[in-house]
């Protein structure tokens, strides 16, 4: 059995790594074995579905320019 520990958790608050990223809520999370690593569903915007990021792509603090 495979125990990893993810950075973020379902509801955490997190900002995409892009500058000025409007922030997102990770809705679900997933351990994909045919790449080894976890994957966050975030909602960024209620009326679009959410998309998989990986945890190198997500932030808690918001990136100015």
């Amino acid at each position: 059995m495979i125990t990893l520990k993810p950075k973020y958790n379902i509801g955490d608050h997190v900002y995409h790594v892009l500058p000025e990223s409007p922030p997102g809520i990770v809705t679900d999370i997933n351990y994909r074995l045919s790449i080894g690593r976890i994957l966050y569903e975030v909602s960024f915007d209620p009326q679009m579905a959410a998309m998989q990021y990986e945890e190198f792509e997500l932030t808690q603090e918001r990136i100015l320019v």
